[in-house]
C-alpha cells in the first residue's frame, strides 16, 4: 500500500495520504484495505467494509480470468481501468440494491473515475456500462461473480439486512 502510495502521488495522480486513507487496492490476489476487516474506523463501517471488500474481490475475479494481463492493461490503459472498474462499481450497485431495494447514485461512481486517471470519455463509458448493468440489477438479477459469493453469505448468516421484498 505504501509503495502504491507513493507512486501515485509521484505521478501526480492522487495525494499520498488520501490514497492510503480513503482507497483500496488489489494487486493479484491480495487486496489491501485502509481499514482492519470487522473493526469499525472513521469512514469505514462494517456495510462499507463489505462493500468495498467485494468491490476488491471482483478485480481478482477479474485477475482470474484475464491473468497478469489484467494488471498491466489496468495500470497503463485509462479506458481498461474504466471498465475494469465499472464492472467492480456493479458489486456497489448490486449490493445497495439487495440491502435497500433501490439503486445507488451511478453517475457519482462514474465521476470518481477522474481520480482514478481517467478521461472524460473514459467516464462516459463508464457511466453508460453501469446504467445498463442496473437494469438487470432493478430486476433483481446478480451479473457480479464478487456479488453472488457475497450475497449468498449475506442471505444466510444476516439476511434481516436485506430490504423488504414485495
Amino acid at each position: 500500500m505504501q509503495l502504491a502510495a507513493e507512486a501515485l502521488q509521484r505521478m501526480g495522480i492522487l495525494d499520498r495520504q488520501r490514497f492510503l486513507e480513503k482507497y483500496a487496492t488489489t494487486v493479484g490476489r491480495t487486496l489491501y484495505l485502509p481499514f482492519e476487516v470487522g473493526v469499525p474506523k472513521g469512514g469505514w463501517d462494517l456495510w462499507a467494509q463489505v462493500v468495498v471488500c467485494v468491490h476488491e474481490h471482483q478485480h481478482v475475479v477479474q485477475h482470474d480470468e484475464e491473468g497478469p494481463s489484467y494488471e498491466l492493461a489496468y495500470l497503463t490503459s485509462p479506458a481498461a481501468r474504466a471498465k475494469y472498474e465499472a464492472e467492480a462499481y456493479t458489486c456497489n450497485a448490486e449490493l445497495h440494491y439487495w440491502r435497500y431495494g433501490t439503486l445507488p447514485a451511478l453517475r457519482p461512481m462514474a465521476e470518481g473515475l477522474k481520480h482514478y486517471g481517467c478521461r472524460p470519455e473514459d467516464v462516459e463509458v463508464a457511466a453508460h456500462s453501469l446504467t445498463l448493468a442496473s437494469v438487470s440489477v432493478r430486476h433483481g438479477a446478480v451479473v457480479s461473480k464478487a456479488t453472488q459469493v457475497a450475497l449468498e453469505w449475506l442471505n444466510s448468516h444476516v439476511p434481516h439486512l436485506r430490504a423488504k421484498q414485495d
